[in-house]
């Protein structure tokens, strides 16, 4: 599914530190995206059975939909007073949602050119349709699982990058002749949590 997002300005700092998990007395939060990585599944098996019953073989079609929906970016209410922080944190937020977008593609891609030889999409044999269904089911999910685990890994990566002590610095020193909100920008945080 094409990603897509959100804002949200409504949330206080306070709010939002409380939703990133950060404690307020070290940090506060000015901006926040989230996100759900997360994937459907529709399997179908058309089944033959054998003469005498004694096997059953099936070619499958399996369609995945990976999604990053919702993505939300939350903006501090309180940065409305505060044109040049506001747009910063804004900035700074739509290099995550860029990350979310371009691991969405990625994954797409390589889930479209590795899941067939993953699981090997080819006539299928066992000693019934129930269990031929069961055997391919199971295959799929445990790929799947293992799938999803690896590109939240990669995900986690890429927007720890972000978060580097480089962006940091630009965040607190672009607005730095703006009015503060009684706390050093520089104590400030802008985290991405992933949802799932």
């Amino acid at each position: 599914m094409p990603l897509t997002f959100e804002r949200d300005d409504s949330h206080s700092l306070e709010a939002l530190t409380a939703k990133s998990g950060s404690a307020l007395a070290t940090h506060q939060t000015f901006g926040l995206t989230t996100a759900r990585f997360g994937q459907s599944t529709d399997i179908q098996l058309n089944v033959v059975d054998g003469r005498g019953g004694w096997r059953a073989c099936g070619m499958p079609r399996v369609r995945i939909e990976l999604s990053m929906q919702p993505v939300t970016v939350f903006i501090a209410s309180e940065l409305t007073a505060q044109p040049c922080q506001h747009d910063v944190t804004l900035s700074h937020e739509m290099k995550h949602v860029e990350v979310f977008r371009q691991a969405l593609e990625i994954a797409a891609r390589d889930l479209e050119r590795e899941f067939p030889v993953a699981i090997a999409v080819e006539l299928r044999q066992a000693k019934d349709p129930s269990e031929l269904q069961q055997r391919f089911v199971v295959s799929v999910r445990n790929y799947l699982a293992q799938f999803m685990q690896e590109r939240e890994r990669m995900l986690d990566h890429s927007q720890a990058a972000v978060d580097s002590p480089e962006e940091y610095a630009r965040l607190s020193t672009t607005c730095a002749q703006s009015q503060t909100l009684g706390a050093s920008p520089a104590a400030a945080e802008s985290p991405t949590r992933r949802e799932r």
